[in-house]
């Protein structure tokens, strides 16, 4: 897709699929740094790699996001790893849920911004049995979705994204989503970043990156981590 096509597309669907977004002697050295700082489920995991820390700055994604919302503010990011599992349970997925508002980390005021997008980088190819991400298309435009409540009933509505190792996977906090269950032999490897427009933040919220996300930091990076 063009930029053109990709913001057509985000604006509709509510999220968008960037492919090769990592090139695959980056996404070998992300893997290296995963083993060799045996990451853990944290943010600090992520400043401790420059591979993993330029990521804030991907071109193919920031280009992808400007063209939708102008200026953007890089905001939260977090590591993700989904060991395997059993089947036992029949569930194939997390239930379906709007990141805005959400109380999965509860008193985190970021979660109120107005607006933002999450960005997945996925380390590891998307499969039916390996954790895909869920998506209710066009759910972006459902205004009446309420945070926090009980969004099964758009469950037939609600599409796999196979996304390969490399690719980015843009969604909106209003996207009605959920992370699929691993139920392969190897875990799901994924760093999310989230990213706002400029004018998407709360009275009195700043930037509270630790010192390790500026070290070594392009200016660019520092500008779309500063705001």
């Amino acid at each position: 897709m063009s930029l053109q096509q990709q913001g057509e597309y985000f604006g509709e669907n509510g999220f968008v699929v960037i492919p090769g977004a990592i090139a695959p002697e980056e996404l070998a050295r992300l893997h290296a740094d995963i083993i060799a700082l045996n990451w853990q489920a944290r943010e600090e995991s992520i400043w401790a790699s420059k591979a993993a820390a330029a990521l804030v700055e991907n071109a193919s994604v920031i280009a992808a996001l400007r063209a939708c919302y102008g200026e953007i503010h890089c905001f939260k990011c977090v590591y993700v790893s989904a060991p395997p599992r059993d089947d036992s349970s029949g569930a194939r997925r997390q239930p379906l849920h709007l990141d805005y508002g959400t109380e999965e980390f509860s008193g985190d005021a970021r979660n109120l911004s107005p607006s933002w997008v999450n960005v997945g980088f996925y380390l590891s190819d998307l499969t039916p049995e390996r954790g895909p991400l869920w998506v209710v298309p066009k759910s972006n435009h459902q205004y009446d979705l309420v945070p926090g409540s009980d969004l099964e009933h758009l469950d037939n509505a609600a599409r796999m994204v196979l996304a390969k190792a490399g690719d980015a996977v843009l969604f909106h906090c209003f996207t009605a989503h959920a992370g699929g269950f691993n139920f392969s032999d190897s875990a799901r490897q994924a760093i999310f970043f989230s990213f706002r427009p400029n004018w998407a933040r709360l009275p009195g919220q700043a930037s509270n990156w630790p010192q390790a996300a500026f070290l070594s930091a392009t200016s660019e990076r520092k500008k779309l981590l500063e705001g």
